[in-house]
């Protein structure tokens, strides 16, 4: 593409040494390295097109929990806790049908954003369907976890506004936490406890974190 991708350079102690055939033997040699690179790259494109999320730039669920399993089984060796978080945008159908879904796009956005400054480089985040999140916390125990999840759960509150008519509406998440060891061994049932919880939240009249079971009566 008549772009500089790198530089070959060729050293001899004895002057005169490269002739025309060798010159034209590099030119040759390099149009194959320029195409295995290009390709490469395309190659490494379609896999990050692959795991992420087009609209918020956030991992897809399936190589999510793909991660999950292998920090898990890390975290069962090192004898470390594990945190998942997971959260949702509460009223999302309602805000969708009543200010249309590119209003809609706006808020999962801004929400994305506040994941990726709130998870520190170790974690990870996900966009695990529609308006649903969730956080992966390695080393992280629950007290800490739902710590994290209270500064998601202020920052959104602070930060993503929908567009209303007449106001601009603060946008709430609720959530839910769920710890390895001591909730659950494997990835999917920590994501079963999490969500559960988050659903919790709801239930307990949104806009906050669960991190244990209900209490009962």
């Amino acid at each position: 593409g008549q772009r500089p991708a790198g530089v070959l350079r060729l050293d001899s102690a004895t002057p005169g040494t490269y002739t025309q055939d060798d010159l034209r033997f590099l030119d040759i040699l390099l149009d194959l390295v320029a195409t295995a690179m290009t390709n490469a790259k395309l190659f490494a494109r379609t896999q990050q097109l692959a795991m992420t999320d087009g609209l918020t730039g956030l991992m897809l669920r399936r190589p999510f929990l793909e991660h999950v399993t292998r920090e898990l089984t890390r975290a069962g060796r090192s004898r470390e806790p594990l945190s998942v978080v997971m959260l949702d945008v509460d009223h999302f159908k309602q805000y969708n049908d009543t200010f249309g879904h590119t209003a809609g796009d706006l808020i999962l956005k801004g929400v994305a954003t506040v994941l990726r400054q709130a998870v520190a480089p170790d974690g990870l985040a996900a966009r695990y369907g529609g308006e649903e999140f969730v956080v992966l916390l390695p080393r992280v125990s629950r007290p800490h976890a739902r710590q994290i999840a209270e500064k998601i759960r202020e920052a959104v509150g602070q930060h993503v506004h929908g567009s209303g008519r007449v106001v601009r509406q603060p946008t709430t998440v609720s959530l839910g936490v769920a710890t390895f060891p001591e909730d659950a061994q494997g990835e999917f049932e920590l994501i079963r406890i999490a969500d559960g919880r988050l659903y919790q939240a709801k239930h307990e009249g949104r806009n906050r974190v669960c991190a244990s079971e209900q209490a009962p009566g």
